[in-house]
């Protein structure tokens, strides 16, 4: 039983290793391709950390430094609706008085970032870590969440983002030679926009070669479990062995491909329509993988919603209909602003106050961002029935105090009910969130007042026609 369990630890530790070694050396190789990013080898090297050829070595002293995390992050496209860190350089002074106070704010800024919701809306991947996750070598528990956030930073740059890798990064075996031929073709070609379509390939190839090599990795090690482990085991340390596209990569084809659209033409591509075509696939694929996660991750809010709020006022929850969407918002309502987190489904909008239950923590270990989740606490304060909206615009209404934000950026809401009315404002960050809540909410008045005009029709005693 010793020699067993010894060597299901070995099996594990040697598992780790080599998926982490793997993944470090795809993640410098996609950095060394961002330009202006070699200056931070160059300082990695300069700083006297230790020039190891092993990757894992390699990538964490780099990111250390702290400022190549912040540069990174600022090369995110401008429509994300991101804001820059500006710290990818050190202050002289600052730096040579106390050079691990510099990194250590630097990496500060980067993690305080990555926790904002903006962000963790647009790049699900990121992870919080602490300076210490980063910063402490004896444990690569906390590097690898810093290695998660970053691939998910380089998986959201657009393929333009990167240069053409040099040939040592994308040199194949005698098997494959093709892989390395648009590295060939950039060194002699001087046109823009075929410069742009082989950088787009070779970022393809190096993310697709790095993914096969995971997928081996991981197939060559569950062999050699599967007579160590049991299938209980096994099965939880290889749920996803079978070959599957990571949504991440799924959700950037299309990136991929109009960027290699916006690069041709029908005169300098023969199958220029194929590839329309092709992008047009992806999109709808895209589409519906989006779908599917916001549906299962609706259902798992309304399930934590169903415990979370302790006095519904006499409501029933499940007819509500299907959540649709939530989010928390600024909300003004007789005069008053406050901060609400706001819950639309089917047949209702749901404004609740959330009161944050401060998670018990063991042995100083910080609580993991599920579990906070969990332990959220609602109040109910405001619903509407879809069905009661009279109407509803942009902007604030007549009774409301003046807002700093623009007047777009808002939607006012009016209802009345059979002894009340009112009207009620939701203040949005962004024009796409008040787009797609305008255009919801839109939907789902109509879907209401449809419905009860048809139960008026079937209960006022009028003859249906019968259909064949």
């Amino acid at each position: 039983m010793h020699e067993e369990t010894v060597n299901v630890t070995q099996v594990r530790e040697t598992m780790s290793q080599a998926i982490l070694d793997r993944r470090c050396a795809s993640v410098l190789s996609r950095l060394e391709r961002i330009p202006g990013f070699g200056r931070y080898f160059t300082e990695s090297y300069s700083s006297g950390a230790q020039s190891s050829k092993n990757p894992v070595s390699q990538l964490w002293d780099l990111l250390t430094l702290g400022t190549p995390l912040c540069y990174l992050f600022d090369q995110l496209p401008e429509n994300l609706g991101l804001s820059r860190i500006n710290n990818s350089s050190f202050d002289p002074e600052q730096y040579a008085a106390n050079p691990d106070r510099a990194r250590k704010r630097a990496i500060a800024l980067f993690a305080i970032r990555i926790r904002e919701e903006r962000v963790n809306q647009v790049i699900p991947g990121c992870e919080p870590f602490t300076i210490t996750d980063l910063w402490d070598k004896n444990s690569t528990d906390g590097f690898a969440k810093v290695i998660r956030t970053v691939i998910a930073i380089l998986d959201r740059l657009f393929p333009t983002a990167f240069e053409a890798p040099p040939s040592s990064l994308t040199s194949m075996p005698p098997s494959n030679p093709a892989a390395a031929l648009p590295t060939q073709a950039v060194s002699t070609s001087s046109d823009a926009q075929k410069t742009a379509r082989l950088n787009i390939m070779n970022e393809v190839l190096v993310t697709e070669r790095g993914y096969v090599q995971h997928l081996e990795t991981l197939q060559t090690y569950s062999i050699a479990a599967a007579g160590v482990l049991d299938e209980e085991t096994h099965h939880l340390l290889f749920p996803c062995i079978a070959v599957k596209r990571p949504v991440g990569r799924i959700c950037k084809n299309p990136l991929y491909l109009i960027s290699l659209i916006k690069n041709c033409s029908p005169s300098t591509y023969p199958h220029f329509d194929e590839l329309k075509r092709g992008y047009e696939a992806t999109i709808r694929v895209t589409n519906l993988v989006n779908e599917a996660m916001r549906h299962a991750e609706n259902k798992t809010t309304t399930e934590l919603l169903r415990s979370q709020v302790e006095d519904w006022n006499g409501h029933d929850l499940d007819k509500f209909g299907e959540l649709l969407l939530d989010d928390k918002l600024l909300i003004t309502k007789s005069n008053a602003d406050r901060e609400s987190h706001v819950f639309l489904f089917e047949k209702i909008l749901v404004c609740c106050k959330e009161d944050v239950l401060e998670p018990t923590s063991r042995f100083g270990i910080s609580v993991a961002a599920s579990e906070q989740r969990k332990a959220r606490r609602f109040l109910l304060k405001e619903r509407i029935f879809l069905q009661e909206i009279t109407h509803m615009e942009r902007g604030l209404s007549v009774d409301s105090p003046p807002s700093r934000r623009p007047t777009d950026s808002l939607l006012t809401l009016w209802w009345k009910q059979a002894d009340e009315s009112g009207s009620l404002t939701l203040h949005f960050r962004y024009e796409t969130h008040i787009e797609r809540w305008e255009n919801v909410i839109r939907q789902r008045i109509g879907v209401q007042r449809r419905c009860s005009e048809e139960i008026l029709t079937q209960s006022d005693g009028s003859p249906r026609q019968e259909t064949e």
